[in-house]
């Protein structure tokens, strides 16, 4: 799995925050009590961001997903152009 930078990643106190994550396999987003990391099928965990609670979802190229907060939801889809996962925080 291919994650190469992170272009932006914002506080979660902004709700409208993207994160953009360059990956090229199906990805596993799991959010623990206070971050998340991306897992790929070699089980290597990477950390990312800070966060409060949540949950997780599997990704894949042609899919999507929605994983959902107390507060808010984050809405997650592949971007072929970019050959990005955006995240968008609502």
């Amino acid at each position: 799995m291919d994650i190469s930078h992170i272009i932006n990643a914002s506080g979660i106190e902004n709700p409208q925050a993207a994160l953009y994550i360059d990956y090229s396999d199906g990805l596993c987003l799991t959010y623990y009590g206070n971050y998340f990391s991306t897992q790929d099928p070699n089980e290597q965990a990477y950390h990312l961001y800070t966060i409060v609670k949540g949950n997780s979802a599997i990704i894949d190229k042609d899919g999507f997903g929605l994983i959902k907060y107390h507060e808010f939801d984050v809405y997650l889809f592949y971007d072929p152009k970019l050959n990005k996962l955006l995240a968008v925080y609502k």
